[in-house]
């Protein structure tokens, strides 16, 4: 069996299951193992090496990352493909019955990084910016900031994943990273019980929210937060706003 046939097979048992099992897969990591499975793909034809996936070899991978060292991508990059290799050969394992040619391949050095934040202050101007620009926007971003949850669970929330008490509210994380659900609990009141208003203001808002959101007849009702066309936010989608409202700050 080629590997023209059964990486279409591979991309849609993820994708299928996506559908089935919220946040499974997301788009963005199916299209890099997209991306990645046709570039080896590629490296096999190129090199007229069977792509018959019973045929191909650890010393087929091993030529392949090599090609990416000559052409200098980064560790980050290379590691992202053997990762993508991986889980094809793991998959391709239970229903093909080969050995996976990657197994015993390790990942590339890879520069530990300080990671980039947003500081306090950072956080203090944005919030006092959305602040005088009421609308969606406000809600989207005072979430994100004020949760701390990534960007693409953010996009990937629904209405009941919000839950209310008197001065309380909960965020669901429905298979975050990793695969793994949370919960964020979320208090309007400090520990020396004394009002914490920038979380009031959220719970306010997300509540009023919700009732609007429940109101309304989309093509995405279970969504959180949708676009004007009343489909789900998207990641690319969040990321612009962000992008136009960083530039407005000068940041």
């Amino acid at each position: 069996m080629r590997l023209e046939k059964i990486i279409p097979e591979f991309l849609q048992e993820f994708k299928d299951r996506s559908n089935r099992e919220r946040n499974y897969v997301s788009l963005n990591t199916l299209k890099t193992y997209g991306g990645n499975l046709n570039m080896f793909l590629s490296f096999l034809k190129e090199n007229k090496l069977d792509t018959n996936i019973k045929k191909i070899t650890e010393d087929h991978v091993l030529r392949f990352m090599n090609t990416m060292i000559d052409r200098k991508l980064a560790p980050a990059s290379r590691n992202q493909n053997i990762s993508t290799l991986r889980s094809f050969f793991k998959w391709a394992k239970k229903y093909y019955k080969i050995e996976s040619p990657i197994k015993e391949i390790k990942c590339a050095y890879q520069p530990r990084t300080e990671s980039a934040y947003i500081s306090d202050d950072d956080i203090s101007l944005i919030l006092s910016y959305l602040d005088k620009k009421p609308g969606i926007n406000r809600i989207i971003f005072r979430t994100l900031l004020q949760s701390g949850i990534r960007a693409s669970e953010l996009t990937s929330l629904n209405v009941q994943d919000i839950t209310f008490d008197k001065k309380s509210m909960m965020i669901r994380i429905v298979k975050g990273k990793g695969g793994k659900s949370r919960i964020l609990p979320f208090s309007t009141v400090n520990e020396d019980g004394t009002e914490n208003k920038e979380n009031l203001k959220l719970f306010l808002l997300l509540r009023i929210h919700i009732k609007r959101r429940l109101k309304q007849n989309t093509k995405e009702k279970d969504a959180l937060f949708i676009s004007n066309n009343g489909k789900r936010i998207t990641y690319p989608g969040l990321y612009m706003k962000l992008k136009k409202m960083l530039i407005k700050l000068d940041m």
